[in-house]
C-alpha cells in the first residue's frame, strides 16, 4: 500500500509461518515453457508504468511494482518471500532466530558476499542499513527497535523494548530492508543515491529514475552470475505505448497491461495474469472535507458503489469485487463480518438521514495513464451522483498524484494500492503512521490492533486481528475498498524462464533471452 514505502498507494509473512493466504495460485507464476535452451547474453528491455523517482528508499513516496523490481535487481535483502507467499527463502541471511518473547532477533549472514565495488558484506553493513532506514519513512517496518549491533563479522542482534514478531516479513524480506554498504561506501549520501551499489545480480550503468535505468550483469553475484548481459528499464506511462512496444519488439516485458489487451496481444507476446493479487483499488477519504466527515455520508457511499459493475466495466472481469482493504493473497486475511453490498435505497436513506441530505461536492484525484483506473473513476463518479454527491474528477501525473496523496492534499483519492510486502502488519502500521492513509483520521484503535498483531505468531489470533481491522474499516468507511485487480503483465516469447511472485516480484536473475 505506500512507504512510506510499502503501504499506501501504490501496499512478509509473520515470523516463520504462513497464514490464511490465498487458496488459488496462478499457473503464470512459473511462466511459459522456455522456447530455447539456457543461454547467456543479451539485454532485456523492460517498460514500466510508474516512475522509480529515486533509489533512496527513505525518500520513496510509494511502494510500487517499479520500485520493488528495480531495487531487487541492484540490492539484496536478508530474506525473500517465496513466489506463492507461503514462506521465506534465505538470501543474505543464513538464519534468523528470536528469543521466546520476540524481543531479541539474531541474524546470521552469508559469508563471502561482495558488494558491486568488490568490498565484502559484513555485519557492520547490515547495522548501518537498519540504522539508516530507521531514520526515514521506512522506519516503522522495523518496529520499536531498542538497539541494533554487530556481535561479530557475520552476526547482527536486534533488540526490542517490547515483543515484535514481524521483523522477518515486514522488514528483512521487504525491499525496505535492502542492504547498502556502511557509510555509503565512503561517499556522501547524496552522491551514493545517484548511483548506488548493492549486492544484487545487476549493477547500475546509468540512471535517470524518472525515465530510464541501464543495468549490467554483476559477474561476482553470490548466487551465480545472471544469464542476461544487462537490463534496460524504461518508464512508459501510457499503457497503449507499452503494449505497442511489446508487440513491435521494442520491449521484452511490460507491466500494467490494459485489461482490454489481455488475450489479444499480437506478435509473439504472451500475457502474465497473477491472481489472487495483492492489489486493492480503494477510495481514501479526507477528514478535511465537511461532507466526508459526516459518517452517514461515508456509509452511504459504501452502499452506493456497485463493485460488480466496476469489475465488468473497468477491468473486463480481470478483477474481483472486494470489501477487504487487505487483499486475499496476503496471509491471515479475513473479510469483514458485515460487508456492505450494493443497495441504492439504503444509500439514499443514509444520505437523507445525514447532515448533508441535499448532497454535496468533492474532488476525486487519481493517477492518469492507467485506462482501467480512469474508467473506474468515471463509473464511481456516476454511481455517487445517484445519491447526490457531485464528484469532480482530477487526473494527475504520478509524481503530482503521490505528492498530493501523501501530504493529505485531497478530498477523495482513488488509489491503485499495490501491496509489495506480504504481511498485513505493513498496512496496519501504515494506517497508524499516516493518520488513516493521510486522511487525518484518529488511529488509536488501529494502533492497538497493530501492536497486538506484531506481538504474536499464532495464526488464528493473527487472522482474528485482521478481521477486527476489516470490521473497523467497514464500520468507519474512511477508506472504501472497491475491487482487487489482478496483476497484468506481458512478455515476449524470447524472454525465457521468467518467474514471478504473487506480489509481482520478477526474478530476472534467472531469466535468459532466446
Amino acid at each position: 500500500m505506500i512507504t512510506a514505502p510499502a503501504a499506501v498507494l501504490a501496499i512478509a509473512l509473520v515470523a516463520c509461518g504462513s497464514g490464511g493466504g490465498a487458496s488459488e495460485k496462478s499457473a503464470s507464476i512459473e511462466g511459459p515453457e522456455p522456447s530455447c535452451d539456457q543461454r547467456d547474453g543479451g539485454t532485456a528491455k523492460l517498460a514500466m508504468a510508474t516512475d522509480l523517482i529515486t533509489w533512496d528508499i527513505n525518500q520513496q513516496p510509494a511502494g510500487t511494482s517499479t520500485l520493488i523490481n528495480a531495487t531487487n535487481l541492484v540490492f539484496d535483502r536478508l530474506l525473500r518471500p517465496t513466489a506463492d507467499l507461503e514462506g521465506f527463502e534465505n538470501r543474505l541471511a543464513t538464519s534468523i532466530d528470536h528469543n521466546a518473547d520476540f524481543t531479541r532477533w539474531t541474524l546470521k549472514l552469508r559469508p563471502g558476499v561482495k558488494f558491486q565495488d568488490g568490498s565484502s558484506l559484513d555485519a557492520g553493513d547490515v547495522v548501518f542499513s537498519i540504522d539508516y532506514y530507521l531514520k526515514g519513512a521506512s522506519g516503522f517496518a522495523f518496529g520499536p527497535v531498542k538497539d541494533v549491533k554487530a556481535i561479530d563479522k557475520l552476526t547482527v542482534e536486534v533488540d526490542y523494548g517490547q515483543p515484535y514478531a514481524d521483523l522477518p516479513g515486514e522488514a528483512l524480506a521487504s525491499f525496505s530492508g535492502s542492504i547498502i554498504p556502511s557509510n555509503f561506501g565512503g561517499r556522501t549520501a547524496a552522491d551514493f543515491w545517484q548511483k548506488p551499489i548493492g549486492t544484487g545480480p545487476f549493477q547500475i550503468v546509468s540512471s535517470r529514475p524518472s525515465s530510464e535505468v541501464e543495468l549490467e550483469r554483476n559477474p561476482a553475484y553470490w548466487d551465480g552470475a545472471p544469464h542476461l548481459d544487462g537490463i534496460d528499464l524504461k518508464i512508459v506511462a501510457d499503457a497503449n505505448d507499452r503494449t505497442l512496444g511489446l508487440e513491435g519488439g521494442a520491449f521484452d516485458l511490460i507491466d500494467t497491461v490494459s485489461p482490454d489487451s489481455i488475450g489479444t496481444l499480437g506478435g509473439d507476446s504472451e500475457s502474465r495474469v497473477l491472481k489472487p493479487s495483492t492489489i486493492t483499488d480503494v477510495l481514501l477519504l479526507s477528514a478535511s472535507s465537511s461532507l466526508l466527515r459526516d459518517h452517514d455520508v461515508r456509509r452511504a457511499m459504501t452502499y452506493a458503489i456497485d463493485r460488480d459493475s466496476v469489475v465488468a466495466g473497468a477491468y473486463n472481469e480481470l478483477a474481483d469485487a472486494t470489501t477487504q482493504l487487505i487483499p486475499d493473497a496476503q496471509p491471515y486475511t479475513s473479510p469483514p463480518e458485515n460487508p456492505p453490498s450494493f443497495d441504492l435505497d439504503k444509500a439514499k436513506q443514509l444520505m437523507a438521514d445525514s447532515e448533508h441530505s441535499g448532497g454535496g461536492q468533492a474532488t476525486l484525484i487519481y493517477q492518469n495513464g492507467d485506462p482501467p483506473l480512469e474508467l473506474e473513476a468515471q463509473i464511481l463518479a456516476q454511481q455517487l451522483a445517484e445519491i447526490g454527491i457531485d464528484v469532480q474528477l482530477q487526473p494527475l501525473g504520478s509524481s503530482v498524484y503521490f505528492d498530493q496523496a501523501t501530504t493529505g492534499d485531497f478530498e477523495i483519492a482513488l488509489t491503485h494500492s499495490e501491496s509489495v510486502i506480504a504481511d498485513p502488519y505493513d498496512l496496519l502500521s501504515f494506517d497508524v503512521a499516516t493518520q488513516g492513509f493521510f486522511g487525518g483520521w484518529p488511529t488509536a484503535y488501529v494502533g492497538k490492533l497493530a501492536t497486538e498483531f506484531s506481538s504474536t505468531d499464532d495464526p488464528q489470533r493473527l487472522t482474528d486481528i485482521v478481521q477486527l481491522y476489516e470490521n473497523y474499516v467497514t464500520q468507519q468507511a474512511r477508506q472504501i475498498p472497491v475491487v482487487s485487480p489482478f496483476w497484468l503483465n506481458a512478455q515476449s516469447a524470447r524472454l525465457a524462464n521468467l518467474r514471478m511472485s504473487l506480489i509481482n516480484e520478477w526474478y530476472l536473475d534467472q531469466a535468459w533471452l532466446c
